[in-house]
């Protein structure tokens, strides 16, 4: 875990319109402790039930992988739970690392099997 990203919005200062009903794209940069100089991007799209709902009830369905759906926005607590469970993933290697990153989000290299 290196820190978060989104081009939406001020993470620190997060206030949607509606704190109930939103989306929000978010960048978890992310990289091997021991090299400061590699870092890849895992995006998560985090939203409210009422915002699934009414995409579901406009389109009539909905894909919902790297999907964080939320309570609240509450930034802090929404940062604290996918650093967790980023920091759940062990593997052997940093590709194995990735492959488990591109099961929770979608992960920048997660189709690049020489990494």
């Amino acid at each position: 875990m290196r820190y978060f990203d989104t081009a939406d919005a001020d993470l620190d200062n997060f206030s949607p319109e509606d704190p109930e009903n939103f989306w929000l794209p978010i960048h978890v940069i992310v990289g091997p402790d021991d090299d400061p100089r590699g870092e890849e991007i895992v995006q998560f799209i985090v939203c409210t039930p009422k915002a699934l709902q009414a995409t579901v009830a406009r389109e009539g369905f909905l894909m919902g992988r790297s999907l964080v759906i939320v309570d609240s926005a509450d930034m802090g607590r929404i940062k604290q739970f996918i650093t967790a469970e980023i920091e759940k993933i062990e593997a052997p290697s940093y590709a194995g690392v990735g492959v488990q990153l591109a099961w929770l989000g979608d992960y920048e290299f997660e189709d690049n099997p020489i990494r």
